[in-house]
Order: C-alpha cells, then sequence, then structure tokens
C-alpha cells in the first residue's frame, strides 16, 4: 500500500462529501494544539519527539531520537529544553515528571535498565531495587515517591515503590504468578500514596499506604492487565488524587473477529467501574487505550481503529468522549495520535507521527 498516495485520497474523501473514511460527520476537533520539535530531533522514519509526562505548570518530559540515538529531554514552560543524559553519556528516557519538576525514569546499559531520579537543578541519582535486572519506574507523586515495575535475574515481574529517602519496597499482589514473566506491574501513584497497576494473571490492583491491596476487575473482563500499544513498560492502571483509577481492558466479544474488545475503564474511588469506548464506528475493532487521568477525572488515551490509525482522545467527567487529532498526523498503519499523558489541571501532552513516520510531540489545551 501507498500510503502516501491513500493520505491524499482521504483527504480528497472528505473534502468532497463532508464526511469522514468511516462514512460519518467528522469529530469536532476542539481545542488548541502545540507541536513540540525538540530541538536536535532526527527528521527521518521514525526519528523525532516523543513528549510522555507534563505536569501542571506544563513542563513536559520526553525523549527525541535522531541518527545517534535517543536522548531524553525536558521543556521548560518558556519553551527552553534542556537534553538529560545517563551517567555514562548515553540517552536516557523520562517517563514522569511532579509538580516541583522532579523527573523518574530509566535508562539502560550492558547490564539491563536502571532508574533515575532528577532534581529540577540537574543532578541525577540511579537506582535500583535489590536484585533487579531490568528497573522501569513508572510515576512519581507530589512528595517525591516513585513507583514502578523491575525485572529480577529469574525475570519474574515485581512492582515497587521508591520512598524520598531512598527506601525501596517491593509489591507482589496475591496471585500474581511467581513464574519468569509473570508477577505484579505497579504503574500509579497519588497523593495520599495509593498506588494502582495490575498482574499478569489479568487483574488490577490497589495498594493503600499501609500496604493492603484490593483486586477489581471490571465486569466481565478476561484481562484487566492488557497491555498498550506503543510502550510496553507503561503496563497497568493510574489513579488520580481523588483515588480514581484508569486502564484498560479486553471484554470477550461474540462476532469480533479478534474474538474481543479492547476497552477503557475507570473504577471510582467507592469501587464502581465503567467501561467505554472511544469509538463505536465500523468496520469493527476499534481498540481503546486508557493512559492517564488527571485530578479531576479526566481521562487521555487513544483508539485504534479499524484502519490502523491512532486517534487521541479526552472523555470528560460526564462520559463525553472528545477526539484529538493533532494537525499533520498521518493516515497509514499505526501513524495518527497518541494523547499519552494528562497534567492535573488537563492539559494533554503526547505524540504524533506523520506521513512520513516521523514523531512531533503536542500540546493540547481546551
Amino acid at each position: 500500500m501507498n500510503w502516501k498516495l491513500w493520505s491524499v485520497l482521504i483527504g480528497s474523501f472528505v473534502a468532497v462529501t463532508g464526511l469522514d473514511v468511516y462514512g460519518q460527520s467528522p469529530a469536532i476537533q476542539v481545542g488548541t494544539f502545540t507541536t513540540l520539535d525538540a530541538p536536535g530531533a532526527g527528521t527521518g522514519a521514525y526519528q523525532g519527539t516523543t513528549a510522555y509526562a507534563i505536569n501542571g505548570a506544563g513542563v513536559i518530559a520526553g525523549t527525541y531520537a535522531n541518527a545517534s540515538g535517543t536522548f531524553g529531554f525536558v521543556r521548560n514552560t518558556n519553551g527552553s529544553y534542556v537534553t538529560l543524559y545517563a551517567p555514562d553519556g548515553s540517552g536516557v528516557t523520562p517517563f514522569a515528571i511532579n509538580g516541583a519538576g522532579v523527573v523518574t525514569g530509566y535508562y539502560g546499559d550492558e547490564f539491563g535498565t536502571h532508574g533515575f531520579v532528577r532534581a529540577p537543578g540537574g543532578a541525577m541519582t540511579i537506582f535500583d531495587p535489590p536484585g533487579a535486572l531490568f528497573t522501569e519506574p513508572e510515576d512519581i507523586n507530589a512528595e517525591g515517591a516513585i513507583v514502578g515495575t523491575y525485572y529480577d535475574t529469574n525475570y519474574e515481574i515485581h512492582g515497587f515503590v521508591r520512598a524520598t529517602n531512598g527506601a525501596i519496597t517491593t509489591i507482589d499482589a496475591p496471585g500474581a504468578g511467581t513464574g519468569s514473566f509473570e508477577g505484579t506491574y505497579a504503574s500509579g501513584i497519588n497523593a495520599s500514596g495509593t498506588i494502582s497497576g495490575c498482574t499478569s494473571a489479568g487483574h488490577g490492583f490497589l495498594r493503600t499506604s499501609d500496604g493492603t491491596i484490593t483486586s477489581f476487575d471490571p465486569p466481565g473482563s478476561s484481562d484487566t492487565c492488557f497491555p498498550p500499544l506503543f510502550n510496553g513498560n507503561y503496563q497497568g492502571a493510574h489513579i488520580n488524587d481523588a483515588g480514581e483509577i484508569t486502564g484498560t481492558y479486553e471484554l470477550p466479544t461474540a462476532g469480533n473477529p479478534f474474538g474481543h474488545e479492547i476497552r477503557g475503564f475507570v473504577r471510582a474511588s467507592d469501587g464502581t467501574i465503567t467501561g467505554f469506548d472511544a469509538a463505536t464506528y465500523p468496520p469493527c475493532c476499534i481498540f481503546t487505550y486508557s493512559l492517564a487521568i488527571d485530578r479531576a477525572g479526566l481521562i487521555a488515551g487513544t483508539q485504534n481503529d479499524g484502519y490502523g490509525i491512532n486517534h487521541g482522545y479526552v472523555r470528560l467527567t460526564n462520559g463525553t468522549i472528545l477526539t484529538l487529532d493533532a494537525p499533520g498526523s498521518g493516515l497509514g498503519g499505526n501513524q495518527g495520535t497518541v494523547a499519552f499523558a494528562v497534567s492535573p489541571v488537563g492539559q494533554v501532552t503526547g505524540w504524533y507521527l506523520d506521513s512520513n513516520n516521523v514523531s512531533h510531540g503536542f500540546t493540547w489545551n481546551r
């Protein structure tokens, strides 16, 4: 398939008919997009800029790739960029940032991957849970506590929480499994220290600050730990300061060619769970991934449509879905827009892949 030609044909169809590729009126784009291209980002296929995290002040953390490799960055509110390096001079992947501008993420070397925490002034501390082969921090709260996942030398998976004093506690949810590539993914932490995540056995969980773990699943779910489409490290459920949790689950569905639907869910603080779809148009198989939630309950994510194109979305607290297609997003397979993170005040960040498969970061404000 010549995807450039396909993009032209699709554009002509929309211009002539006023309909989208599904024969429906296209979703109304609301809000304002700003494209982010980090200095030094490459312009070749699968190079460019990817934004992973944003705090309430609008400071963004992510990566940029060029012919030399992949490097971390922090983009300040004045538009300036700071490149982040590992102690050995290699690139890092910043994956979360809190309101104070403290960043956490990971980097790789010949021994595996290692977690890091970077202070706003630039001081970087490297850490690993005892016995970790691969360490993958996922989230950081206002206090600076970090939550994430690690693989031990037997490739068993464990969650962890790192306190601000550096003490690390392992998290193993009951029934998570203890074999290779089995175990616990810890992916979210809120201001009270409540942690959210899921297990390879296919169940969601929350862990309160006293260590109590509660398992949960959306009704009918066959897997509440469905892996996201774009980043294998970002597996799990995500929590806000109100105790609301969002994530992605698999729902067996008769007549679906894949045998299941992939849906988002939101779990209220009282334990009530609501499943949702970011879109339901034909031909089928609209995979909805829920990736972030702000303190008011606004959810950000992406849906991969029946044509293999990605569309970002936000779900308002009343259940309304707004589609986010960044200007310049491509219409080829796995091109399009990914809304990956949302700040505490509802500003969305992520990336889009253009028709040349170059990645660009973006922010969106309603």
